[in-house]
C-alpha cells in the first residue's frame, strides 16, 4: 500500500481504546533503529506504564551506541524476543512498514488480540488491527505525541518529552528536511515547555561521534565522486573500509547527507557494502523522488530520504543497476 492515510484521527482514537483495554503490550522498533523509533517506543512505554500496564520492549538488532542517553534506554531487549510462552493483548511496530521490519514477530502479532502500526512512511503493508500511517508527519514522534495528547488525554513528563524531541529531531534532520512544518515546530516547542533536555541532547546527538564514526565518514568522503554531469554524489564503503575503521553499520549514520553538501548535487546515494548484503541509502532534494527508486529494488522510504537492501548480487552489480535508475530521474 502506498496511499497516504486519508484521515488519521479516528485511527489513533481506535489505537487509543486499544491500548485502555490493553493489559500486556509488545513494542518492536525497527531494524536497525534510529533515534525516531526507539524514542517513540521509550515514550509510549512509559505512558503505558503509567497507565499499569506492563510492557516489554523488543530490537532486532543491537542498540546505537549515539542515543545510550535517552530514558529508558536499557530497558530495552536487544536482540532478545520475549518467552515463548508469553502472549501479549497488544502489540506496538514502531515504524514498520511490514511485521519484518521489526524482526521475527510474526509469532507474537499473530497471538495479540490487537496490533497498532504507528509509521510515516509512504510505502506500507496495513498489517495491523489499527494503522496510524501518516506520511506528511515529519516523523513517528509526531504521530505518537497526537496519540498521547489528543487521545489519551495525558500530559508528558520530561523523560517522555526528551524521547519524542530526539525522535522529531533526528528525523528531520535538526529540522532541515522537507517534511518539517510548522506542526513539527509546535510539537517541540511542547517538548521543551514540558522539559525536553533538548540543548544537552542536541549536543549529544549532532555534535558528539564515536571514532570508528569519524574515521568511516573520512574513508567516505575520501571516495565520494560525481555522476551525471555533477547531478548524482556516489559514496561506496566496503566490507574491507568498515574493518579498517573498526566501525559497525550503526557508524554509517548520516553519511548519505554529506553528498548533498556539494553545489549542484540533487541525489546522494551510499553503497554499504556487508557481508550478506548491499544497503543503499539516498537521500535528494526538491522534487527528485528517490523512494519511487528504493521502492523499485523492495525497499521504501520517503521523497526525500529513502533505502533499500539487496541480497545475492555483487556490489559492482547493485551499483550499475541502482545508479542506472538514479539517471532516469533526471530524463
Amino acid at each position: 500500500m502506498t496511499s497516504p492515510t486519508e484521515n488519521l484521527a479516528p485511527l489513533l482514537e481506535r489505537a487509543a481504546e486499544s491500548i485502555r483495554g490493553g493489559r500486556d503490550f509488545f513494542i518492536a522498533v525497527h531494524r536497525n533503529p534510529d533515534g525516531d523509533s526507539l524514542g517513540c517506543a521509550l515514550a509510549m512505554a512509559s505512558v503505558l506504564k503509567r497507565l499499569g500496564k506492563r510492557v516489554y520492549i523488543y530490537s532486532h538488532s543491537p542498540l546505537p551506541e549515539n542515543i545510550s542517553f535517552l530514558p529508558g534506554y536499557g530497558e530495552i531487549h536487544a536482540q532478545e524476543l520475549p518467552p515463548a510462552e508469553r502472549v501479549f493483548d497488544t502489540a506496538v511496530m514502531m515504524e514498520c512498514s511490514s511485521p519484518s521490519r521489526g524482526g521475527e514477530v510474526e509469532h507474537i502479532l499473530g497471538r495479540a488480540s490487537s496490533v497498532i502500526n504507528i509509521d510515516h512512511h509512504r510505502t506500507f503493508e496495513p498489517y495491523g488491527t489499527v494503522n496510524c500511517v501518516d506520511p506528511l508527519s515529519s516523523s513517528a514522534a509526531e504521530i505518537v505525541y497526537r496519540l498521547i495528547a489528543d487521545n489519551l488525554k495525558m500530559g508528558l513528563t520530561p523523560d517522555e518529552a526528551s524521547c519524542l524531541y530526539v525522535g522529531v529531531a533526528t528525523d528531520t534532520g535538526r529540522f532541515l528536511y522537507p517534511a518539517t512544518t510548522a506542526q513539527t515546530h509546535r510539537a517541540a516547542a511542547d517538548f521543551i515547555e514540558a522539559g525536553a533536555a533538548f540543548a544537552d541532547m542536541n549536543a549529544k546527538i549532532f555534535m558528539t561521534k564515536a571514532y570508528p564514526a569519524l574515521k568511516l565518514l573520512g574513508r567516505a568522503l575520501e571516495k565520494l565522486y560525481l555522476e551525471d554531469a555533477g547531478r548524482t554524489a556516489v559514496s561506496v564503503l566496503t566490507v574491507k573500509d568498515f574493518e579498517d575503521c573498526g566501525a559497525a553499520a550503526q557508524h554509517t549514520e548520516e553519511i548519505v547527507n554529506h553528498g548533498l553538501m556539494a553545489p549542484g548535487v540533487e541525489v546522494s546515494v551510499l553503497f554499504r557494502e556487508e557481508p550478506e548484503r548491499i544497503t543503499v541509502n539516498f537521500r535528494s532534494r526538491g522534487n527528485r523522488d528517490v523512494s519511487l527508486i528504493a521502492a523499485g529494488f523492495g525497499g521504501g522510504g520517503h521523497r526525500n530520504a529513502a533505502g533499500c537492501k539487496l541480497s545475492h548480487k555483487a556490489l559492482s552489480e547493485v551499483m550499475t543497476e541502482i545508479l542506472r535508475a538514479v539517471s532516469a530521474l533526471y530524463e
